[in-house]
């Protein structure tokens, strides 16, 4: 029994729904086997698949990491029923996030679910201010009643307001950017201001309720607060570091200065830089083989049978078949036209395969098989039809001629470059075509022109459209035609008949003479100039690197005169996404400073505030040396984050320091009071949110977009922030503070001394 076998290649539309569409086809391909008799559907490659592994992997992360985070919690707690107050928190902000986004037509994918699993470290984060304050108040309080409930929440509402709206606002400058990356984050970003604002509310509303049902009522309030009087290690080391710090701030700045500026000189360019960052490459791929034009369909043939024998012998080191899907389409190039020189192996390897190692060596080996002139590649297979090439190298010119020759170079260095792979020109392959050279002579002998000849023809090997149906999704065009593969077919053609003026038939052999010639392989235009793309794609984790070094390379080669060339791809597109993500977070500085502004109704504690943020750069960076993370699209996305989350660390202490001092404290014991009293509350928030970002940071799952660049970004940063702030931002209060006072003195002896001068003039008259 004789298979034949069919290839289809579907693409989604642009805005459908990836796993919908996927569900769709799979429905019409189980419903085609059960109604077409041995017809059977092999499915090579489903991109819903991986969305699917990426949408499992961020829940399975986000509910570990949500896990993490109550531990972390209760450790710090000790107390149960405070512990349960924080976590409801946590699925209340998300159920109303999730109102939010219904509301605003906003659907769950991959952005908003990563959106919504990050916020669930930071949405405890106000719950904790205010339970951590309540508690605290409840065991200091001589007579518990609703009032003290009431008073503690006033006493942190304005700070825990003010670090939510600053980490909100950061987001909003997000909506400036263009492009793939505002595309991809702007639900991102909504999803996580939905989110923090809802955890919000519920810090300020139900978070006292239920502090006055569960604990109000408790016979002993006593818990992480039960040694208050007797200050533990971590406190007593912390005065003692706070309190040295503010002895010898210029110290403490210069070293934290200098730590910054090594970091950001020494580490910075040792990052690799690339768009997005990359997932697990996909088990299946396929050869590509271009043999020389002379090569028939049976030829071709022959030699990707030994290719084939060649794949289905490999074995793993468990002696496993390696590949577990071969099929290969001879005479087929991904053009309509029949190419006999071409050929395309369809492979997909075991689970336990390392991927882009088979890659290499079965490349290796097959191009054995290939007579030389040959060219074979690998290719991915994706699940965007219009994804860009990772390098594109522009030749442009007027002599098409000077261009092909300029390609051929350019694509033979590039070749050298191992980094490289996939490489290919945008010229279309030479095909053949069909040569009917009408005899004018031979012709007339029979009353024929070669116009009445050609008119013929047309309608013989040409479609021939006759009108359209309408149906209910639109015009289908209605052609007739003889049957596929006439015009191929020399001899077909030479026996199509002809009727002649006095009704006699004859051969089209009979006056024309029919052959197969080669056509030129044609060339794109673009800016009334010819333009040839050689395009590749990039392995490797720098591939911003890559690309500028191959380009500075290709450079230097001496082309044909009147030959342009420029180079885009990867290194245009980091350039243009890396400089409007830098736009935005400038902006968002600048909103968080407003924010802050018009929050504590001064620009000094701000100001201080944000000297912060140097620091969680210092953080950030480390964190992706040490994971060895690329500075990419995702990675930019955390440092952005960090800009409103490191920055309510010191808004909750700060706030705390400018209630003492108006209290009557001076600004040094307010400072230190307000670091103590602060310091279990701050670390715990942090905590919090590091916790709930370590399954991410890990990488136990498949995303690439919500990738582990962002969560070691977040953590790094919040760390290093974390335990800088607490230094140095109490010192840079206590240098604006002094500053402004002796300002004051100054500007006060300067009004008494004018006073004592006016008097004085005033008795001597």
């Amino acid at each position: 029994m004789i298979s034949r076998l069919s290839v289809f290649l579907l693409y989604k539309a642009n805005g459908a729904n990836a796993v919908e569409f996927s569900t769709g086809a799979d429905r019409l391909m189980s419903q085609w086997e059960s109604e077409l008799a041995g017809v059977t559907f092999k499915k090579v490659y489903n991109y819903a698949d991986e969305v699917k592994q990426s949408i499992g992997g961020l829940v399975r992360e986000g509910l570990v990491g949500a896990l993490l985070a109550s531990l972390m919690i209760l450790v710090f707690l000790r107390n149960m029923r405070m512990t349960l107050i924080v976590l409801i928190s946590i699925p209340l902000s998300v159920l109303i996030a999730l109102l939010l986004m219904k509301w605003m037509d906003i659907s769950l994918n991959i952005m908003t679910l990563g959106g919504m699993f990050i916020a669930i470290g930071r949405v405890v984060d106000d719950s904790i201010v205010v339970i951590e304050n309540i508690y605290a108040k409840l065991y200091r309080a001589e007579e518990r009643n609703e009032s003290v409930i009431a008073l503690a929440t006033k006493e942190v509402a304005n700070a825990i307001t003010s670090s939510t709206l600053t980490t909100v606002g950061v987001f909003a400058p997000i909506g400036m950017i263009s492009g793939a990356a505002g595309q991809l984050f702007r639900p991102f970003a909504i999803t996580l201001a939905c989110a923090l604002m809802a955890s919000l509310l519920v810090a300020l509303t139900v978070i006292p309720m239920l502090a006055k049902l569960l604990v109000l009522k408790q016979a002993n309030v006593k818990g992480h607060d039960a040694g208050e009087h007797k200050p533990s290690r971590i406190t007593t080391g912390y005065r003692k570091l706070l309190e040295w710090s503010l002895n010898h701030r210029i110290k403490t700045l210069f070293i934290s200065i200098l730590l910054f500026i090594v970091t950001m000189v020494a580490l910075v360019p040792q990052l690799a830089f690339t768009l997005m960052p990359e997932g697990t490459p996909p088990r299946q791929f396929f050869f590509t083989i271009k043999l020389p034009y002379e090569n028939s369909l049976k030829a071709t043939d022959n030699v990707m049978k030994e290719m084939e024998a060649e794949l289905r012998a490999a074995k793993d080191a468990q002696n496993k078949p390696l590949f577990t899907f071969i099929e290969t389409l001879v005479g087929y190039g991904g053009d309509p036209n029949a190419m006999p020189y071409m050929a395309q192996i369809y492979t997909e390897v075991n689970e336990e395969a390392n991927v882009e190692q088979v890659r290499r060596e079965y490349k290796a080996k097959l191009e054995a098989y290939i007579p030389a002139g040959s060219e074979l590649d690998t290719r991915t297979l994706t699940g965007d039809s219009s994804a860009a090439p990772d390098f594109v190298y522009v030749l442009s010119g007027e002599d098409a001629v000077q261009l092909r020759e300029a390609a051929a170079i350019i694509k033979q260095e590039m070749i050298k470059f191992l980094e490289l792979s996939e490489i290919k020109d945008s010229l279309s392959e030479a095909s053949s075509e069909v040569v009917i050279d009408v005899d004018p002579r031979k012709a007339r002998q029979f009353g024929l022109t070669p116009a009445i000849v050609q008119g013929t023809l047309q309608t013989w090997l040409f479609q021939d459209k006759i009108g359209e149906y309408r149906y209910q999704e639109g015009l289908l065009s209605t052609v007739v035609e003889t049957e596929k593969g006439l015009s191929g077919d020399l001899s077909a053609v030479g026996q199509i008949q002809l009727r002649t003026p006095t009704q006699e038939t004859i051969s089209v052999a009979d006056i024309a003479t029919i052959k197969r010639v080669k056509s030129p392989a044609s060339i794109k235009r673009d800016n009334q100039k010819q333009v040839i793309n050689v395009t590749a794609k990039l392995n490797g984790q720098n591939k911003g690197g890559i690309s500028a070094q191959v380009a500075a390379s290709l450079d230097l080669i001496q082309l044909p005169d009147g030959v342009g060339r420029s180079v885009s791809g990867i290194s245009a597109d980091i350039g243009d996404s890396f400089g409007q993500l830098f736009i935005a977070m400038a902006a968002a500085v600048f909103v968080v400073y407003l924010i802050m502004v018009l929050t504590f109704g001064n620009a000094t504690a701000p100001f201080a505030i944000m000297f912060s943020l140097p620091f969680a750069a210092i953080g950030g960076v480390l964190g992706l040396i040490v994971t060895n993370e690329s500075i990419n699209i995702t990675s930019l996305i955390g440092f952005m984050m960090l800009i409103g989350i490191v920055v309510t660390n010191a808004i909750v202490y700060i706030d705390k320091a400018q209630q003492l001092r108006e209290a009557g404290q001076d600004v040094r014991s307010a400072l230190i009071e307000a670091g103590i009293s602060r310091l279990r509350p701050i670390i715990m928030t942090a905590g919090a949110t590091i916790m709930a970002l370590l399954p991410l940071a890990f990488g136990f799952g498949h995303g690439t977009l919500i990738s582990r660049g962002l969560a070691v970004v977040v953590i790094g940063g919040l760390t290093v922030s974390t335990l800088l702030t607490l230094v140095v931002v109490p010192i840079m209060y206590d240098m604006i503070a002094r500053r402004k006072r002796n300002k004051n003195q100054f500007l006060d002896q300067q009004g008494n001394g004018a006073a004592l001068l006016t008097e004085g003039k005033g008795t001597s008259s």
